[in-house]
C-alpha cells in the first residue's frame, strides 16, 4: 500500500501545492482556494503570525539568554526568525531585539547586494550509475550562474534552450533567489515577494554558540577555547538553509542542497520566481549542529594543536517535506565561511542522490537533555565517524531502515534493515534514533528508534566488525532467535515519528519511554485514532523478547481538565508498577485523552526519574470553498515519572508551592516542542518550561529520591 503523502500544513490551509518539490504527480493535492478567499491561508489574514519553532542560547533564564523563534506570515509566506531577551524579572521582553527578515530587506534594499553583500553556497556533481559510468558524489559550489552544470542551469531557465532570451531568464531566477528584487513585478515581471526571507514551516531553530558538548579528552577544551561567532541555523522555504549571526541577526550565509532545482521540464527552485506561485516546500526539516573528534586515535606524540585540528562541528540538514535526503556542512569556523570555501564547507548532499530506500527526513533531532548535544553524531565501535538517522518516510522500498553516514574516509553509507525481510509497499520508515554508549567509551552501542508501524526497536552496534550489526533484542555477536523483532509493537494505528528517551533503569537496563502519532501526511490531522505514551524497560541482557501490552500497568488519564493558578491541568493515575517478582511487569502506558491529540517531539529528561512530553493536537482546517477560518494546533506539556507513568511526586504549578497534586501537566497554546530552561535563581526542583509562542510556565517539582543517579548514556568522552 502506498501512502498518500502530502505536505500536511498545506492540507490544513486548504491550500493547493503545485507537484514537483519532492512528491510524486500521483499524490493528491489540496483543492485551491477560491479567489473569494483571497491568498494563502483561506481565512487567516486577521492573524498572519504563527509561530513554528523556538531555540535559545542558554540554558538558563537570564538577561544575557535569547530566544529565538520562528514561524511564517500566511498574508505573503515570508518567515521570521526573532531575538528577545529575558528582562530582570525573569519574564522574555515584549519586543525582539532583532527581526532576521527585517535585517535581511534592508540588506538587499541596496542595488546589486545580492552580488555583492550576500553569501550563498551549493552543491553539484551528483549523478547515479549508469553502465559507463560510476556514481558520482558531487562537491560545494558558489551559488553563481558560472559554477552550476548545464542541468542547474537549464532547471533555473526551465528549458534546455541556449538562446540569449533563456539565458537571462536563467540568470535573472538566479539573482531573485540571492535577494534581487529589481525584476519583482517588473522587467521580467517575476514574483513579488514580501520579504526576501521565505516562510519557516516545519524546520527548528538550531543554536550553535561556543562548543559545550563536555567531550573530555582529546584537547576538546582547547579546541571549545577558540573564538567562534554564535549562530542560530534554519531552514526556509525560499530555497535555502540560512545561517544568521546570533548576536546581530545578520544572515551570515545561505546554502541551497542539490535536490532543489529539478530539472528543465520539471523545474523547482525556478517556481519561487513565478508569478503564478502556489505554496511549496524546500528546506523545512530540522539542521543540528554536532562536535566530532575526525583526527586517527591519538597517540603520545600527537601535540594538543593536531588534536584540535582534529575537532569538527558539522551541521545536518534536511528538507523535511521539501524532498528526501539530507546535506552535511562543516561550520567550524562558520563567521570565515564565504563562496571561495564552498568546496570545503559541503561535505555531503544526498538530496539528488537516487537511493531507493532513502525517504523525507522529516524527524527533529534527539538530543542530550542536559548538555543539549545532538546524540546522532558519533564514533562507532568499527573506529569510523559517522551520524546516525532513521531512513525516513516515503521511500520508495518504503522499508525502515538504520542509515548511518559515514563522515570519514570514502563517505559511505550503511544501512541496517529492522527487520531483514520486510514486505514491499508497507508504508513503512524508521524515524530517528536515540543512541546510547553502554561502556563509557564515547562510541555507540546500542541506539532505539520507532517506525511508521508503531515498532519500536533497539540495534545492536557494540561489535568491532560492522557486519554483525542489527536489530535485535539479543547481541550482535552471536545470532538468535531475539534477532529481528522490536522491543514494544504499538501497531501501525500508532506510528513512532519522535526519538524515545532512554534513561538507565535501577534493575538493570533502560527505560524507553516514547510516544506515537504522526502529522505530516493527507488525512492525518483529521485522524482520531488513540494515541499514547509507554514506558518500556528493556533489560538488555539478551534475554527477553517482544513487550507485550499485558505486561504493561495502564494509567488513566483524566478527561477533565482542572483550571487553577491561570492555567488549565491534567490529572493522572498513580497506579504502582512492580519490576521484580512473580507479578513483575515491564513498563506502564497511558492514552492521550484529547481528539486527535499525538507525540510528534522527543521528549527531555528532567532529571534521572521524570521528563517532559509535549503532545499536539492539530487545529482544524481551513475550507477553501466557503472561505471558513481554521484554529492553530494547541497542545499538552506533560511532565511524566519515566518508570511508572504518573505524575512525579509532589510537583506543583503555578503559585501553589505547597501543594502536592497529581496533575500530569498544563494546556499549551503552541502544539509545537517545548524548550526548558533553569530559572533565574538556579532554585533547586524547579524548570522554566516555555512554547513556541513564547508562553512560559514554572512548575516546581521536588528532588525525586532514587538509590541510583542519573548517568550520561551517551558518554562524553571521546
Amino acid at each position: 500500500m502506498k501512502i498518500k503523502w502530502f505536505l500536511r500544513a498545506a492540507a490544513v490551509s486548504g491550500l493547493m501545492l503545485a507537484q514537483g518539490v519532492g512528491y510524486a504527480a500521483q499524490y493528491p493535492l489540496a483543492p485551491a482556494p477560491r479567489p473569494g478567499c483571497s491568498g494563502s491561508y483561506a481565512g487567516l489574514a486577521d492573524r498572519p503570525i504563527t509561530a513554528a519553532s523556538i531555540s535559545a542560547s542558554a540554558s538558563r533564564v537570564s538577561t544575557g539568554t535569547a530566544v529565538y523563534r520562528a514561524g511564517y506570515d500566511t498574508a505573503n509566506w515570508s518567515g521570521t526568525l526573532t531575538a528577545t531577551r529575558f528582562g530582570a524579572d525573569g519574564r522574555l521582553a515584549s519586543a525582539a531585539q532583532w527581526s532576521a527578515r527585517d535585517l535581511l530587506d534592508t540588506r538587499m534594499a541596496a542595488a546589486g547586494a545580492h552580488g555583492s553583500n550576500r553569501k550563498v553556497l551549493s552543491f553539484s556533481g551528483t549523478a547515479a550509475a549508469t553502465a559507463t559510468s560510476p556514481a558520482t558524489r558531487g562537491t560545494g559550489i558558489p551559488f553563481r550562474w558560472a559554477n552550476l552544470s548545464d542541468a542547474q542551469k537549464a532547471a533555473l531557465k526551465g528549458t534546455t534552450g541556449t538562446d540569449d532570451k533563456d539565458t537571462a531568464l536563467g540568470r535573472a531566477v538566479l539573482d531573485f533567489l540571492r535577494g534581487d528584487r529589481s525584476n519583482e513585478g517588473a522587467g521580467l515581471q517575476l514574483r513579488k515577494r514580501g520579504h526576501v526571507l521565505g516562510d519557516i514551516v516545519g524546520s527548528g531553530v538550531w543554536y550553535a554558540g561556543k562548543p559545550n558538548s563536555g567531550f573530555t579528552s582529546d584537547a576538546y577544551a582547547k579546541f571549545a577555547s577558540i573564538a567562534r561567532t554564535p549562530m542560530v541555523y534554519v531552514g526556509a522555504n525560499d530555497g535555502m538553509l540560512h545561517a544568521f549571526d546570533a548576536g546581530s541577526g545578520q544572515e551570515a550565509f545561505a546554502y541551497v542542497p542539490e535536490g532543489l532545482y529539478g530539472t528543465a521540464a520539471a523545474p523547482k527552485l525556478k517556481r519561487l520566481s513565478e508569478g503564478s506561485y502556489s505554496h511549496r516546500y524546500y528546506v523545512d526539516g530540522s539542521p543540528f549542529v554536532a562536535d566530532i573528534y575526525m583526527g586517527a586515535t591519538a597517540t603520545a606524540s600527537t601535540t594538543d594543536a593536531e588534536k584540535v585540528a582534529a575537532w569538527k562541528s558539522f551541521l545536518v540538514g534536511t528538507l523535511g517535506a521539501g524532498g528526501k535526503g539530507y546535506f552535511v556542512l562543516d561550520v567550524t569556523k562558520p563567521q570565515d565561511i564565504d563562496e571561495t570555501m564552498a568546496r570545503e564547507t559541503a561535505l555531503i548532499d544526498t538530496t539528488a542522490l537516487s537511493d531507493d530506500d532513502l525517504g523525507h527526513q522529516f524527524q527533529q533531532p534527539a538530543l542530550d537533555s542536559f548538555s543539549r548535544r545532538a546524540l546522532q553524531m558519533a564514533p562507532l565501535n568499527n573506529g569510523r565517524k559517522a551520524v546516525i538517522l532513521g531512513n525516513g518516510y516515503n521511500s520508495t522500498s518504503e522499508k525502515a531502515m538504520l542509515w548511518i553516514q559515514y563522515l570519514d574516509g570514502d563517505k559511505s553509507i550503511l544501512k541496517i534493515p529492522a527487520p531483514v525481510t520486510q514486505g514491499a509497499g508497507t508504508g513503512n520508515g524508521l524515524s530517528a534514533p536515540r543512541v546510547i554508549d553502554r561502556d563509557g567509551d564515547g562510541k555507540v552501542d546500542l541506539a532505539y528508534a520507532g517506525d511508521l508501524l508503531g515498532n519500536m526497536w533497539r540495534f545492536d552496534l557494540s561489535d568491532r566488525d560492522s557486519s554483525k550489526w542489527k536489530a535485535t533484542l539479543g547481541s550482535a555477536a552471536t545470532a538468535s532467535s531475539l534477532d529481528n523483532v522490536p522491543l514494544f509493537a504499538a501497531g501501525a494505528t500508532q506510528p513512532i515519528t519522535a526519538a524515545p528517551v532512554v534513561a538507565g533503569h535501577p534493575r538493570g537496563g533502560y527505560m524507553v519511554v516514547f510516544g506515537t502519532g504522526r502529522l505530516f501526511a493527507v488525512g492525518d490531522d483529521s485522524n482520531t485514532a488513540n494515541q499514547y505514551l509507554y514506558g518500556i524497560r528493556d533489560g538488555a541482557n539478551g534475554t527477553t523478547g517482544t513487550a507485550v501490552l499485558t505486561d504493561l500497568v495502564a494509567q488513566t488519564v483524566g478527561g477533565a481538565t482542572v483550571e487553577t493558578d491561570g492555567g488549565e491541568f491534567r490529572t493522572v493515575s498513580n497506579n504502582s508498577v512492580n519490576y521484580s517478582g512473580s507479578r513483575a511487569k515491564r513498563g506502564w502506558y497511558f492514552q492521550l485523552p484529547a481528539a486527535k491529540e499525538r507525540i510528534l517531539y522527543p521528549g527531555d529528561a528532567l532529571n534521572s526519574s521524570a521528563g517532559l512530553f509535549s503532545s499536539t493536537v492539530p487545529g482544524s482546517g481551513s475550507n477553501a470553498l466557503d472561505c471558513t477560518a481554521g484554529t492553530n494546533d494547541e497542545g499538552w506539556s506533560m511532565v511524566v515519572d519515566f518508570f511508572d507513568g504518573s505524575a512525579p511526586d509532589g510537583i506543583a504549578y503555578g503559585t501553589a508551592t505547597t501543594t502536592t497534586t497529581s496533575y500530569l501537566g498544563f494546556r499549551n497554546n503552541s502544539g509545537k516542542d517545548d524548550i526548558v530552561f533553569e530559572p533565574q535563581g538556579r532554585e533547586k526542583g524547579k524548570d522554566v518550561i516555555c512554547n513556541a509562542a513564547g508562553e512560559c510556565k514554572a512548575p516546581i517539582r521536588p528532588d525525586i529520591v532514587r538509590r541510583f543517579g542519573w548517568r550520561n548514556l551517551m558518554s562524553p568522552s571521546n
